[in-house]
C-alpha cells in the first residue's frame, strides 16, 4: 500500500542524517527504481536496497558507489566501513515512485513524473534537509517547473543553476544536479557538490 499522496516506497535515512554531510542535511535523489511492477507494493524496496549497497552486494550498479564518489571524492567506496559512513551521513529517495521497467535505459512516463511531485514534497517537509542533490539532470529539468531558482553556484568561472525547495523546519533546501552518476567524470561533479555543501554550511540558501 502505498504511504499518504501516494508515497509508495519509503526514503532511506541515515543514521547520522541530522549531524548531516560535511556539517549539513543532504538529500540525494535519484531518478526511478527498475524492477517488476510487483515490487511497487514493497514500501522499504530503497530502505533495503541502500543496505545492499553499504553491503556491497548492489555495487554492481554503478549508480551507487558512483553517486557516493561525485558526492564525496575522498570516501572509501571499496570497503563496508567507507559505504556504512557515507550513507548513514545522508538521505537518499528516488523521485519516480513506480517501477519504470525490469531493465534500465527506459524514461518514466509522464503519468509517474506528474504524480512523483507530491511525494517528492512530502519528502522534504518531513526529512527537511538543507541542501538537495538531483542526480540526473533530465530529472532537474522537470522539478525546476514547480520550484523557484536560487542563485548559481560558481565554480572556475562556471556556473550551475540552483533551486529553493520548501524544506519542513529548514524553510527551503538548496538544491542542485548532478548529471547521471554512471557517466563518471567524478572530480567534476564532486565540485558541484562541495559548493552545494559550503555555501549551506554558511547559512546562504538562496
Amino acid at each position: 500500500m502505498a504511504e499518504p499522496n501516494h508515497r509508495r516506497f519509503r526514503p532511506w535515512v541515515g543514521d547520522h542524517y541530522e549531524a548531516g554531510l560535511f556539517g549539513a542535511r543532504l538529500l540525494l535523489v535519484g531518478e526511478s527504481h527498475y524492477g517488476p511492477a510487483s515490487q511497487d507494493a514493497d514500501p522499504d524496496f530503497t530502505v533495503n536496497g541502500i543496505h545492499h549497497v553499504i553491503a556491497g552486494s548492489w555495487n554492481k550498479l554503478r549508480f551507487f558507489p558512483n553517486l557516493q564518489r561525485c558526492v564525496d571524492i575522498d570516501s572509501r567506496v571499496g570497503t563496508d566501513e567507507g559505504r556504512r559512513a557515507f550513507w548513514h551521513k545522508v538521505a537518499f529517495c528516488n523521485y519516480i515512485q513506480r517501477m519504470v521497467a525490469t531493465g534500465p535505459n527506459v524514461a518514466p512516463s509522464a503519468a509517474a513524473r506528474h504524480e512523483a511531485r507530491e511525494p517528492l514534497a512530502e519528502t522534504l517537509r518531513e526529512l527537511a534537509p538543507e541542501a538537495v542533490v538531483l542526480a540526473s539532470k533530465r530529472m532537474f529539468g522537470w522539478v525546476r517547473r514547480d520550484y523557484p531558482a536560487g542563485d548559481p553556484l560558481l565554480v572556475d568561472d562556471t556556473s550551475r543553476v540552483t533551486l529553493m525547495l520548501p524544506s519542513g523546519g529548514a524553510g527551503h533546501a538548496l538544491a542542485t544536479f548532478l548529471k547521471h552518476p554512471t557517466r563518471g567524470g567524478f572530480r567534476k561533479q564532486h565540485r558541484w557538490t562541495r559548493a552545494l555543501l559550503q555555501r549551506v554550511r554558511e547559512g546562504d540558501r538562496r
